[in-house]
């Protein structure tokens, strides 16, 4: 078969094709050449051969596949199929596998072996199979499939050239191996001269999540005329409206332009036929929440004032109310009984003109002051979708209405420019998803909005889609690590000047947890330096440039440290962990050391508590493990110069045969120590030992020089060669130093009748102590001992000891066996190594406590666990002595505890990991965005 073109340039979009097709006519060479995208070829080729073929679109397939699950029944029935994720993973399969073998093969395989697959997952490609006949009985056909019919009718036709890496079904990848007589892979390395390249690339290191907000006031302001800058973000919304504040607050002149997507979900259209179904056909109990849902609702159109009014009623005495506030919304909104007939099921045959009857109210003038155009717009979006997608399955025959579910998952997409549209600067917004699409040197600038999971998130949906490719040995789809990859690549080449990148490295609350795409922004640094990928690399650059980068291994399978070719590295199913919540014995082994002899597990009592304090922060801690490498003095750094102080400090009194404070050490005149003069060596010595490389140097105050000369920034000390160097982290350490004075002054209380017998007691491996069937690697912050009752008491420094509390009350019953129910305190620390030394001595215990070296208020100065006998010796501090209490003997209810603990560490030997916080708390500081029991689910 003849063409007049016979050169085929395939990209991964016509936005990259149409520049490729451009710079080859400005070389004169158009003539006999097309680019294109690897989907559009395949539809040329099929038209070419048949030009009256009806391939499906996304609406008809979805009406196709409500059809085939419309009656359906069983295990897996019509409620579950009708889904948003089923309808979605339904719809990619049959796409995604059109013109193959793989369903057909995998249910004979399944009929064979009923272990290949699940029960759902058959179902699922039972679905696909009746899907690809009765589309072919309605005329209709995927484009997949007829590629497969059509190869041979252009073999070795053309020459075809792969000029990017593309994501291609498998049948049109066929296609075009079979009509390509000399088929080019060209298959770039995506770092191909880029550290040869005359880019800028400026990184942007933020220590608040919203620090974005400034980074982008920054970015407008320096904006050039005749500019095009491309933001690349997780959230389109929210980024518009940080860029419409900074705009505001500029003297720019920009448009600013963005693709809207919404699920239709999330539109007052679909929002306002939600509340209408379940309001005339769900549950009782929800009536009232529904009818404040549709008496809220821009688009019934209700006045401020009424709706204020009634919405009032509502919530005094909903039950007198309803039957009023319904009745007013039909006499005020038309809009009410069009609502009222689209989710009628009886209504279908009018279900076209009631939906144009809904677009025309919405367009009409009297909306005008109730919704903006661009809500106007998305609601019109919504009903042409929701119009289509009723005509076909009127087409298809099914009259009854489609379930609600698919709301959730049906998405919505709009082009939009705001601002000035005619100025020459323009400003681009882009999801990540649409970056791989763009052409490249497209932008003068480019800038990631952030670097976190938040720009770049794996798909759970496509994780699901994936492990059944796989198991039906479809091998065509790319990973979610390349999708990621390829993502990040493209922005930056879009670029033809400047790159910024945003590390936000913290909430506002300082707690840790934002993930980086490690693998990505890993293999950009090292490849931009055009070095060989490992550890020391890695942490040499980004360290030298300043870059808030954090080593870590978000991937088990990839393995970021250590491997030098990181482009072949498998990194598949990223969400299997959370979609499981199970570890097999190999996998546990990447996060916890054993044993070689016995075999048990090598644990530290903060590991324990985390565990049972929630299994799948302790798991998601210990699979991320961030690690910045740009210095911050938090909570961690002044933990570890507290522990550091103390111990120097009474180091320092051992020397001078001092093993106790009493207050009477810190009296200058009747003291023989100069407790001032060790205090301020043992905080120097301290700092050295955490914050400073080499030396520290003394205020210019304590090295004798004049009080008039002006201070070093820091206040206290000047620090050579050492990470702290602003007046901000200066004024802390001041603080943190007041802090151990006072805490000093406040051991001082402790009773008499002990003495410090150690600090950072350290309990190690090859000690194999064993507690709760595990072994125990850690140090204990401070031991003192009463040789009296040959008993010792073991203490622990905390900053804070909020909810610290674990005493005990005999009286809360017992068990089957007779013994005490002991439900654990959230922090156990102190309790495991009150046992552990009390192993290690045959010692008599007498109390586990904490002591608090920054808390606002004198009862918050100690908390934890005393026998109830020895509690009153305390009455030098004041705390919550009645939930300190141990109304037991001390060394029993330690007995209780390891036996509770060694009964919840099974779950953890087992590899169990679903999310299980002990308490609100626990949620309230947790790195885990995105974790289902934060979401609702438990």
């Amino acid at each position: 078969m003849n063409t007049t073109v016979n050169k085929i340039h395939l990209f991964r979009s016509i936005e990259r094709a149409e520049q490729f097709a451009k710079k080859i006519a400005d070389a004169g060479v158009l003539i006999g050449h097309k680019c294109t995208t690897p989907r559009n070829f395949a539809l040329d080729l099929v038209q070419m051969f048949n030009p009256d073929v009806k391939i499906i679109d996304d609406i008809t397939r979805t009406a196709f596949i409500i059809s085939l699950t419309s009656d359906r029944s069983g295990e897996y029935g019509l409620e579950f199929f009708q889904s948003g994720d089923m309808i979605w993973l339904l719809s990619s399969l049959v796409k995604i596998t059109a013109g193959t073998d793989h369903v057909k093969n995998a249910l004979e395989e399944a009929s064979e072996d009923d272990e290949v697959l699940s029960a759902m997952e058959v179902s699922t490609l039972d679905l696909a199979e009746n899907y690809r006949s009765t589309i072919a009985a309605f005329g209709y056909c995927e484009l997949g499939e007829a590629a497969a019919l059509v190869a041979d009718q252009f073999r070795d036709v053309y020459d075809v050239v792969w000029e990017d890496e593309c994501e291609c079904d498998e049948a049109i990848f066929n296609l075009i191996s079979t009509v390509a007589k000399s088929e080019e892979f060209k298959a770039p390395s995506i770092f191909d001269g880029l550290h040869d390249d005359f880019r800028n690339f400026s990184l942007y290191s933020l220590s608040e999540k919203r620090a974005v907000i400034p980074a982008i006031c920054d970015l407008v302001s320096g904006l050039k005329e005749n500019t095009k800058t491309l933001i690349i973000t997780g959230n389109t919304e929210e980024t518009y409206a940080h860029i419409k504040a900074a705009l505001s607050h500029a003297d720019k002149l920009c448009s600013v332009h963005y693709r809207w997507t919404s699920k239709l979900s999330d539109t007052f259209v679909g929002q306002a036929m939600l509340a209408m179904t379940d309001l005339l056909y769900g549950l009782e109990t929800d009536i009232d929440k529904n009818i404040i849902r549709l008496l809220n609702n821009p688009l019934l159109g209700i006045s401020v004032f009424k709706r204020t009014k009634l919405d009032a009623d509502m919530r005094k005495n909903p039950v007198i109310a309803r039957k009023r506030v319904i009745e007013t919304i039909k006499n005020e909104s038309v809009v009410f009984d069009v609502l009222a007939r689209l989710v009628d099921p009886t209504c279908f045959s009018t279900r076209l003109e009631d939906f144009d009857c809904l677009d025309a109210l919405i367009q009409s003038k009297d909306s005008n002051n109730i919704m903006t155009k661009h809500q106007k717009e998305a609601c019109s979006l919504a009903i042409a979708t929701l119009r289509q997608l009723t005509e076909q399955l009127g087409t298809l025959g099914l009259d009854g209405f489609y379930a609600l579910d698919i709301f959730d998952d049906m998405s919505l997409v709009s082009n939009n420019v705001a601002g000035c549209a005619g100025a020459n600067t323009e400003i681009h917004i882009a999801q990540s998803g649409q970056v791989v699409n763009i052409a490249p040197e497209k932008y003068d600038t480019v800038f990631f909005y952030d670097t976190s999971t938040v720009l770049f998130n794996a798909s759970t949906k496509f994780d699901s889609l994936y492990t059944l490719l796989e198991k039906i040995g479809y091998k065509k789809s790319l990973s979610t690590s390349e999708k990621t990859r390829l993502g990040f690549f493209s922005g930056i080449y879009s670029s033809n000047d400047k790159v910024i990148l945003c590390y936000p490295e913290r909430d506002l609350s300082g707690s840790k947890g934002e993930m980086y795409p490690s693998f990505t922004l890993q293999e950009f640094f090292i490849n931009y330096a055009g070095m060989d990928f490992d550890k020391d690399n890695a942490e040499e650059i980004c360290h030298a440039a300043n870059i808030g980068f954090k080593c870590f291994g978000e991937d088990s399978a990839l393995q970021i440290v250590g491997i030098n070719n990181l482009l072949d590295a498998p990194c598949d199913n990223r969400q299997v962990y959370p979609v499981k919540y199970k570890l097999d014995q190999a996998e546990l082994s990447n996060y916890l050391a054993v044993d070689e002899e016995t075999g048990k597990l090598i644990l530290s009592p903060s590991q324990i508590e985390s565990y049972l304090q929630c299994s799948y922060k302790w798991f998601y801690n210990s699979r991320i493990n961030p690690k910045s490498l740009d210095f911050e003095l938090d909570a961690s750094v002044k933990g570890s110069l507290v522990h550091s102080f103390f111990k120097i400090f009474y180091d320092e009194l051992f020397e001078r045969g001092v093993f106790r404070l009493v207050p009477e050490t810190f009296d200058q005149e009747s003291s023989f120590l100069n407790i001032d003069d060790i205090f301020e060596d043992s905080f120097l010595k301290a700092l050295n030992d955490v914050l400073g490389d080499d030396t520290l140097q003394k205020t210019a105050a304590d090295s004798g020089q004049d009080d008039s000369q002006e201070s070093s920034p820091t206040g206290i000390f000047e620090l050579d060669n050492c990470k702290v160097t602003s007046f901000a982290d200066g004024f802390e350490l001041q603080q943190l130093k007041q802090q151990c004075y006072r805490s000093l002054l406040e051991q001082s209380l402790i009773p008499d009748d002990y003495i410090v017998a150690g600090t950072e007691v350290e309990i190690k491996p090859e000690q194999k102590l064993e507690y709760a069937s595990v072994i125990i690697n850690g140090r204990a912050d401070r031991v003192d001992a009463c040789e009296e009752s040959n008993s010792f008491l073991v203490i622990d420094y905390k900053g804070g000891i909020d909810a610290h509390e674990a005493g005990f009350d005999c009286t809360d019953g017992v068990n089957d066996d007779g013994e005490y129910i002991v439900d654990l305190p959230g922090k156990i620390q102190a309790l495991i190594y009150a046992s552990c030394i009390q192993k290690l001595t045959g010692k008599h215990c007498d109390g586990a406590i904490y002591l608090s070296y920054n808390h606002k208020k004198k009862k918050d100065a100690i908390s934890g666990s005393l026998p109830i006998g020895l509690i009153d010796e305390f009455d030098a501090f004041t705390f919550k002595k009645n939930k300190c209490a141990v109304h037991l003997d001390m060394d029993e209810y330690l007995m209780l505890v390891e036996k509770t603990i060694a009964e919840r560490l099974e779950n953890l030997k087992a590899g169990d990991i679903t999310p299980n916080p002990k308490d609100a708390k626990t949620c309230t500081y947790c790195p885990v965005a995105n974790c289902p029991y934060k979401n609702g689910g438990k």
